[in-house]
């Protein structure tokens, strides 16, 4: 059995892949990037080479051994581009240092190996257990500006194939050497594409182990050069270094150590993997869709759990509620601007299958309204299901992770259920967002920027003059851009694209776009208008910018940022460019999609894998969570009724808005403004100061203040919360959680709190109202019961006996 344990391994923060935005759907993965499977230049099956030692610095072919995977054939070339991943205590200043760790803390998420020259390169084929079988010569190694590196080996892609790097040393490796004796990181070579890193090095030696150990791959009756078995690894490989970016880095002091703690994260990924390579089973999307009983697709994104049926020309698209699956609302739908060949079209953001377009056994989705949006699904490998944990199964596949914890961990597939990876690919897309802004209209919480200043639509863009006048929404593509002046001087003309530093001074971060014959683009970390530093001006970097023609005919603009503006500034678009183009008489940012197979692919199920997955899933109290509730404009009008514990009634009513978020206690907070007191009485005001983390389902309340009141006296009129008071919508049935806060009332005043919160579950009750399904918490010494999709607080029950009782209401609920 192949047992390594010096292998220099490296950061959680894989790179085995290329992010790529896409419409709809994107994502982040490796193998093959936007040119898929293995090249079509390069078919199976070439020859490799061998020496006694080598690395990659000769350009010259080595002579051939006796091994089994040799022969006599000259094999084509492929050029691999190679991204290296190595941890900051692996990292190394210089060559010389050999083998020297040096501690260094990294801004950015992906640790450069400067250090790394071609002779810390080679390329390897080997068995089972990790014998080195021949080494390859490269004919040409060189770096990329990106930090990536270039290898053209006469090698096609080949599961017994690696790219070797060794990080402390120049490497040398002879045949019949073993990777246990070999102090690097290594990948694959599956695709063009490779992503060497700790987990790729892991990954690879528990697959070898869980396929036997020893012998050859073929011993095993794996083809190395089979385009399916290459596609298969690929995806496994792709899918384990996704699902593993989102742990935390393995710890350790040494080697050892961070080795034992990345298998311990690795292993059950490739106890799937390998269960799907062992049971494969074959289908086409189209086959599934037509007869099959459909594909059917669960998935996650910022705002929670969804899933895609797609069956015979119908696709449906829900959302799990927390107790069942329900039609997507309006709000999560995509309506941005396709550019067609009649023109901008707004998306409806429902789908269905053109049926017409389809081949090849592939799957072509269209929006309903915009016929330019594009998505074309491929099964590229099936695999049984039968008598496997439903759990273990999603939670070895990206889009699915987020569901396993919320299915039963004992449930398992029935007999004569498969699964299928289907890979997800796009034409070239230019797409205008669509943005419609908060509840009051207002965008991106600027109360003085509004969805109705460009015809609804907050994809506006801002244009900072001279004498620092702001101008908004930009109308003319001609105005994007500025005579070769110094910035804030007459006819200057920045663009502002994101924000710069950290702590007590954030800069914007603007862009001037000269129109001069250069096409130069100046980047710049500047002070905001109404700081306390208001002549504070940087350059960061300068670049260029292009025009680029669109299909309608009509110019767009576009530049990609400096690296040394990526390493430093926040970008708001989240993108490495920018682009914009005129439509509907306004300045738009514009998303350029290349044409792409989108990574990872996705794990979809047929009709009756589809069905043991709902059937064992847990109800969570994300039923009672409504986004919308916590939107600026947000509004609840209500009535509640007191039961006193002492004996008799009385009502109240209650008036409550979301405002735009405001300082408090040295950082921004939403506030919620609320009224009560008895109907047509006097009545108090305080505001509650919060922020909501969406994905998570979360509401943290920092403190609260009383505006107008009667009753309260001035020492508790402002309550601070340590770190903050929890309301948490993730819960699942029966789960609870413990928090302590600290409430400081005045300097003097400050109160400790542990309270113990569980979600007993969804049931019905009753208040003057009405009845209804509500989720109830326990919460201390009450219960709490919230309405199913409104989130609208029903009744509150005391230990004392005292409760209160929702009346009459309109509008959204809130937490607290």
């Amino acid at each position: 059995m192949l047992i390594v344990k010096k292998i220099k391994i490296g950061q959680f923060a894989a790179l085995m892949c290329s992010c790529v935005l896409v419409v709809g759907l994107s994502g982040c993965g490796g193998g093959g990037g936007s040119s898929g499977s293995p090249s079509s230049k390069s078919p199976p099956g070439s020859s490799v080479s061998s020496s006694s030692t080598s690395s990659l610095s000769s350009d010259s072919s080595s002579s051939s051994s006796s091994s089994s995977s040799s022969s006599s054939s000259v094999p084509e070339s492929v050029t691999y581009t190679v991204v290296v991943d190595i941890p900051a205590s692996l990292q190394v200043d210089s060559p010389a240092e050999k083998g020297a760790q040096k501690a260094k803390r990294l801004s950015a998420a992906v640790a450069k190996a400067d250090f790394l020259t071609a002779n810390h390169f080679a390329i390897v084929c080997v068995d089972l257990s990790g014998q080195i079988m021949d080494v390859v010569k490269a004919q040409q190694v060189s770096k990329n500006e990106d930090d990536s590196w270039n290898l053209t080996v006469p090698l096609v892609p080949r599961l017994d194939c690696l790219v070797i790097v060794q990080i402390s040393h120049p490497i040398e490796l002879g045949v019949d050497e073993n990777l246990d004796r070999v102090e690097a990181l290594f990948a694959p070579l599956l695709s063009d594409k490779v992503g060497v890193s700790v987990f790729s090095t892991v990954a690879y030696i528990q697959l070898m182990n869980e396929l036997g150990g020893s012998g050859s791959f073929e011993d095993a009756g794996i083809d190395t050069t089979d385009t399916q078995n290459l596609v298969a690894f690929d995806q496994a490989m792709t899918n384990m270094t996704i699902l593993l970016e989102e742990q935390e880095e393995p710890g350790g002091s040494t080697l050892p150590e961070i080795l034992d703690n990345a298998e311990s994260l690795v292993a059950p990924l490739v106890e799937q993997e390998v269960v799907n390579i062992k049971n494969p089973t074959t289908n086409t999307a189209l086959d599934l869709v037509r007869d099959g009983g459909g594909m059917h697709i669960f998935n996650s994104d910022y705002y929670g759990i969804t899933y895609r049926a797609v069956v015979g020309s119908t696709v449906t698209d829900q959302r799990y509620s927390g107790s069942d699956f329900v039609p997507n609302a309006d709000e999560y739908l995509d309506r941005s601007f396709i550019l067609g060949d009649s023109g901008w079209e707004q998306k409806s953001g429902k789908a269905k299958v053109d049926l017409a377009s389809s081949e090849d056994g592939a799957v072509v989705l269209v929006d309903t309204a915009a016929s330019a949006e594009q998505i074309t699904y491929k099964v590229i490998q099936g695999f049984s299901l039968s008598g496997r944990k439903i759990a273990d199964v999603l939670k070895a596949n990206p889009n699915t992770s987020a569901l396993a914890a919320l299915v039963d961990p004992n449930a398992v597939f029935p007999a004569n259920t498969n699964g299928y990876r289907v890979q997800v690919s796009n034409p070239q897309l230019y797409v205008i967002f669509y943005e419609p802004g908060a509840a009051d209209g207002s965008c991106f919480m600027l109360p003085d920027m509004l969805a109705s200043d460009a015809n609804d639509n907050c994809n506006q863009q801002e244009l900072r003059l001279d004498k620092n006048i702001f101008l908004r929404p930009a109308v003319t593509y001609e105005s994007l851009f500025s005579p070769n002046v110094p910035v804030n001087s007459p006819g200057s003309v920045t663009l502002a694209v994101g924000a710069v530093g950290t702590g007590s001074y954030i800069y914007r971060l603007d862009v001037q776009l000269l129109n001069d014959g250069s096409h130069t683009a100046r980047f710049y970390a500047r002070s905001w208008e109404s700081w306390d530093v208001p002549n504070h001006l940087r350059l960061i970097a300068t670049g260029t910018w292009r025009e680029i023609t669109l299909p309608n005919g009509n110019p767009a603009l576009y530049f990609d940022y400096p690296q040394a503006v990526l390493n430093e500034a926040d970008v708001w678009s989240l993108q490495t460019y920018e682009a914009y183009a005129v439509q509907d008489g306004y300045v738009r940012h514009l998303w350029v999609v290349p044409p792409a197979v989108q990574q990872p692919s996705l794990l979809a199920l047929d009709s009756v894998a589809r069905e043991s997955v709902i059937n064992a899933m847990k109800k969570t109290a994300a039923a009672c969570f409504n986004p919308a509730s916590y939107e600026v404009g947000a509004r609840l009008t209500a009535t509640y009724r007191y039961f006193w514990s002492f004996g008799g009634e009385n009502d109240q009513f209650y008036e409550a808005e979301v405002k735009e978020p405001v300082e408090f206690e040295g950082g921004f907070a939403y506030q919620l403004a609320e009224q009560y007191g008895p109907p047509g009485g006097p009545a108090d005001s305080e505001v509650k100061y919060f922020d909501v983390d969406f994905s998570k389902k979360q509401i943290t309340q920092f403190g609260t203040k009383v505006v107008e009141t009667s009753w309260v006296p001035d020492h508790l009129k402002e309550q601070v919360y340590t770190p903050g008071k929890l309301f948490r919508f993730d819960l699942k049935e029966g789960e609870s959680f413990t928090q302590t806060y600290t409430t400081t009332t005045s300097p003097e005043v400050q109160i400790n709190t542990s309270v113990t919160t569980t979600f007993v579950g969804i049931e019905s009750v009753s208040v003057p109202k009405g009845t209804y399904q509500a989720c109830r918490f326990n919460d201390g010494d009450r219960s709490i019961w919230y309405e199913v999709g409104t989130g609208v607080k029903l009744k509150t029950l005391e230990t004392s006996g005292t409760s209160i009782e929702l009346v009459t209401s309109s509008g959204k609920g809130f937490a607290f």
